[in-house]
């Protein structure tokens, strides 16, 4: 009866021990919106702006589902400059007016002049 026992809690502490490491594997915190777009940034910066596209656009859509307008239309600003990087003029203008427009709605004015500049540089080019 008492080596059941023994092998009983054997059994329940692998178990346990199985559980916790499954669970940690699953419920592993998957990176921010923000480290996201600092990652993407990065790559962008490293003269990849195509390779950064899908990190911008997953980083959007995460802010989007928390409805962070201001990561929001920081990203699409960011969508913006590596389109204009990669000569693609029509698609940088969509996104920085996009971005300008939340920036608008936001009152936020510092934000708002450098997509103005942005929205310039497209031109300029």
């Amino acid at each position: 009866m008492a080596i059941h026992r023994i092998h009983s809690a054997k059994v329940g502490v692998t178990f346990l021990c199985f559980f916790v490491l499954l669970s940690a594997a699953v419920f592993a915190q998957a990176p921010s919106a923000d480290e996201i777009l600092a990652h993407a940034r990065q790559t962008a910066a490293r003269d990849n702006p195509r390779a950064a596209l899908p990190e911008f656009e997953r980083a959007l859509a995460l802010y989007r589902t928390q409805h962070d307008h201001h990561g929001e239309a920081l990203t699409l600003n960011a969508i913006g400059n590596a389109y204009e990087n990669l000569g693609d003029y029509d698609r940088a203008l969509d996104y920085l007016h996009r971005a300008l427009v939340i920036k608008q709605e936001l009152g936020d004015r510092m934000e708002e002049g450098k997509t103005l500049s942005n929205l310039g540089l497209v031109f300029w080019d």
